[in-house]
């Protein structure tokens, strides 16, 4: 039984070519999964808007409120009020300016065409903290 054994051994270091994990010469090879396809594509989805209905109505409660950034995606107000006109068409935003956590702040009015309110955020183009804080003080009636 030991000879049977040291010949079976010697044989196996002694095959030429012959490595683990790889079939004897003249065997099969063993059959193998086919490639993985790759995923399809998603479709692009259009960006969640926070402050939009899905037909594009704009909703005032989530838009007062909000944070207003300038180009430079710097805080420099929140939204206090809309200011509609005759019409019932959006005319006036009013932000509340300067101060710290809502202590020494104002409010001033922009024109609310100037906001550009975009998927996630609410943009007044070229405005910064110094020149909101400049505009004339605004006074509810």
């Amino acid at each position: 039984m030991r000879a049977s054994i040291r010949a079976a051994v010697i044989g196996f270091v002694l095959a030429p070519g012959l490595a683990l994990g790889q079939p004897a010469p003249g065997s099969q090879p063993a059959p193998t999964a086919p490639p993985a396809s790759p995923e399809p594509a998603k479709p692009a989805q259009a960006p969640v808007q926070k402050y939009r209905e899905p037909d594009g109505d704009l909703i005032l409660s989530k838009v007062i409120g909000a944070s207003v950034s300038n180009d430079q995606n710097q805080v420099i107000g929140t939204i206090a009020d809309v200011l509609l006109d005759k019409q019932d068409k959006a005319d006036r935003a009013v932000l509340s300016v300067g101060g710290f956590l809502g202590v020494g702040s104002r409010l001033v009015q922009v024109p609310f065409s100037q906001l550009k309110i975009e998927a996630d955020r609410i943009v007044l183009p070229g405005a910064t903290k110094v020149s909101l804080e400049n505009l004339s003080a605004y006074q509810a009636q």
